[in-house]
């Protein structure tokens, strides 16, 4: 069961997922696919009725795409620097 972080509340409202929109420039940028592992690790977000607090909450499988792309940006950034730098 969800509660809310500020007063421990279990009545939540889901305002469920906020998607960025991605300008054509940056969807080219970083890569199709990439843009998929970012949407999948974009969390749900919910609102305490209680106290009116806004949080975010990340499911397991947001979890693991977040992940995922963390370490595909970190392996594209060592490929670059070590092109660099060679």
């Amino acid at each position: 069961m969800i509660h809310c972080p500020k007063c421990k509340s279990e009545r939540i409202q889901s305002l469920g997922r906020k998607f960025p929109i991605y300008p054509a420039g940056c969807v080219s940028l970083i890569g199709f696919p990439l843009s998929f592992f970012h949407q999948g690790q974009t969390p749900y977000q919910f609102r305490c009725e209680a106290c009116g607090r806004e949080f975010t909450k990340r499911t397991g499988l947001a979890k693991i795409n977040l992940a995922l792309l963390i370490l595909i940006l970190m392996i594209f950034l060592i490929l670059m620097l070590s092109s660099i730098f060679q």
